[in-house]
């Protein structure tokens, strides 16, 4: 591990995320723009220099032909959609799912051994406090949630409320990857995660956002299982542990149980069928295969969202919005890069923290069915970290202790 740690590509490019995401929510939040954006500029500034130092560092990582036709399709978009319709610099500073995101595959060209994994861990907590925190602020919401009109509509506040109910548990998202590790991290660490889970989770439940809540439970499930299934913790703490999670589970639903009659109302409501055929009915064979570009639309008739000339510029279902942007020579290697991450992390490595990565690799990949399209935060860079981890056949052919000391991680 280099001792020169602010000079490593890896970290800065953990940085420039960190950074991004603190200028969007100082916009959401408090809703200061020249701050956010302000942050948010500096933030790709830092991108920037992390993409320059990892094209001069000695260390090229092999990549597979998959890995290099993803990387390739990838550039010759973002050049194709520059020349041909240009680079929208207030989406690029305004949106994480537009061109930032298209920057995370090229983290393939990174060593993870450079990654500082303690802060990771460190920054995926403080995002599950300002969830926590974010919950409480708003938590007048979750008050008014008792009116179904408020929910449905009538109430002008509606949008403000259905983006607060959705936002908590996608900030926790990356403390997953904390209780995904409680033998590596410390004990408090992994109770916030918890707590953060479990709280967003209800909140994203009571306001009916169907896709939010089967990501915090499905995370909840496979922490849970990985964490009984760990055999560094005793029979008794695996107990106390499910005790005390069950507890909490109680109390968090039954302070909530009043609003989840909307989630389940919800529950089988088709609400993406004409939005899905509308997008069916635009996209060509040859849209399918090769996209739109960056820029990309698609006619909407409904036109919710009031887009201009009813052109949508993305989708909520994951892989048909990497569909419109990017087509299938992207969708695919991308999956098939994730799914090889997957198996290789969890059948083939010697170590806990490989395969709580390709648990977190496998949710949020299966999640592009439901929703959830890449964007440029925590999130997705864990990910990818994640999946430069589990095809590193050094780091997996590590037991335990081995992982623990060259991550320098929390000794159980």
């Amino acid at each position: 591990m280099t001792n020169k740690k602010y000079k490593n590509p890896l970290n800065l490019f953990m940085y420039s995320i960190i950074i991004v995401q603190i200028g969007s929510i100082i916009r959401l939040q408090l809703d200061n723009t020249t701050i956010g954006n302000s942050l948010r500029i500096a933030g790709v500034a830092i991108l920037l220099y992390s993409i320059f130092l990892q094209f001069n560092s000695k260390r090229k990582p092999h990549l597979s032909a998959t890995m290099w036709l993803l990387l390739s399709w990838n550039t010759f978009n973002i050049i194709y959609t520059a020349m041909t319709s240009g680079i929208n610099l207030t989406r690029t500073f305004g949106e994480e799912g537009y061109l930032l995101s298209f920057i995370l595959p090229f983290m393939l060209l990174y060593d993870v051994r450079g990654i500082d994994m303690r802060k990771l861990f460190s920054f995926s907590l403080i995002f599950a406090i300002l969830a926590i925190v974010l919950i409480v602020l708003n938590f007048e919401y979750i008050i008014m949630a008792n009116n179904l009109d408020f929910i449905t509509g009538v109430s002008n506040e509606i949008d403000r409320a259905s983006s607060m109910a959705q936002i908590p548990i996608m900030w926790s998202i990356p403390s997953a990857i904390i209780f995904m590790n409680s033998s590596f991290t410390k004990q408090k660490y992994v109770v916030t995660a918890f707590i953060a889970f479990i709280l967003a989770t209800a909140f994203s439940m009571a306001f009916g956002r169907r896709s939010t809540s089967m990501y915090g439970l499905v995370f909840l499930v496979f922490g849970a299982y990985i964490f009984i299934k760990n055999p560094e913790y005793s029979l008794k703490a695996k107990r106390r542990f499910i005790f005390f999670l069950t507890i909490f589970a109680i109390i968090a639903a039954s302070i909530s149980l009043s609003h989840f009659s909307y989630l389940f109302e919800r529950g089988f409501e088709d609400t993406r069928s004409s939005v899905n055929e509308a997008f069916l009915r635009d996209m060509s064979a040859f849209d399918y295969i090769f996209g739109r570009g960056l820029n990309g639309t698609y006619y909407d008739p409904m036109n919710i969202f009031d887009h201009i000339n009813n052109r949508r510029p993305g989708h909520e279902t994951g892989y048909l919005n990497l569909i419109l942007h990017a087509g299938a020579l992207f969708l695919i290697p991308y999956v098939l890069i994730s799914i090889r991450a997957f198996y290789n992390g969890f059948f083939k490595s010697n170590n806990h923290l490989t395969k709580s990565f390709a648990l977190y690799i496998l949710i949020n990949t299966l999640m592009l069915l439901i929703g959830s399209y890449p964007t440029f935060n925590l999130r997705f860079f864990i990910l990818w970290i994640g999946i430069l981890l589990c095809n590193n056949q050094y780091l997996r052919s590590m037991n335990n202790a081995e992982i623990r000391e060259i991550f320098k991680l929390e000794n159980r």
